[in-house]
């Protein structure tokens, strides 16, 4: 309800996580690189983590990011649209309980051109924040909305086997993710739920996730 509001009283939309922060400057920079460009209608900036010096640069924005990479191009909090975009193609689906604004954005790319300001304008807190759910759950709900995302639009990928592929890669990272963290029931849940929801190999994922683990360990 509070979301309709604000889209029928503003001309541009722009998301911010509670436990996240903008740049005091970020909207009079975006506004200004707006004015400057009168046929931007979505855009996004560069990410730093809170509490370090680490800072996420990125670029316009193809469909083929979120087809291909992971984890996804850009950061909800670093994101701006304009409001007819959301109005002709569509809001966020309330069917997904997670991933909802990945799945939002890759849709937004087929039509239009996100603008990219590469300035840290957004700061991201990363770990689970107090009265969260646990990060094994919110991992569990993560990696399975990851899975229907990609399994919902397989027919953007240009084969079977690149889809495959991909699907390996993501699966074996966040299989990776979860045994480096001993966060065994978010390991267990990829293994269980998600290689069925992509129709691909359990011992390729875990093959790969080993992989990758040890070759962490060697570069250390």
């Amino acid at each position: 309800l509070e979301f309709r509001r604000v889209l029928f009283r503003s001309d541009w939309i722009a998301f911010l996580d509670d436990d996240d922060v903008w740049a005091p400057q970020r909207l009079e920079v975006l506004s200004r690189y707006i004015e400057a460009h009168p046929e931007c209608d979505a855009i996004h900036n560069a990410n730093y983590i809170l509490g370090t010096n680490k800072v996420f640069r990125k670029k316009p924005i193809s469909s083929e990011d979120f087809v291909f990479s992971h984890p996804g191009p850009f950061s909800n909090p670093g994101v701006m649209v304009k409001r007819k975009v959301f109005l002709h193609h569509g809001l966020l689906n309330p069917a997904l309980r997670v991933c909802e604004d990945h799945e939002l954005y890759m849709r937004l790319t087929w039509f239009r051109r996100f603008h990219y300001v590469d300035e840290p304008l957004t700061g991201i807190r990363t770990g689970v924040r107090e009265g969260a759910p646990s990060i094994m759950s919110f991992r569990d709900r993560l990696y399975n909305g990851v899975n229907r995302v990609a399994a919902y639009y397989q027919g953007l990928y240009p084969d079977e086997k690149r889809r495959r592929e991909f699907a390996v890669h993501v699966n074996a990272s966040m299989l990776e993710k979860s045994l480096y963290g001993r966060a065994w029931r978010p390991a267990l849940e990829i293994l269980r739920n998600c290689c069925p929801i992509q129709g691909i190999s359990r011992t390729r994922v875990i093959g790969r996730a080993l992989g990758m683990i040890a070759k962490n360990r060697l570069r250390r």
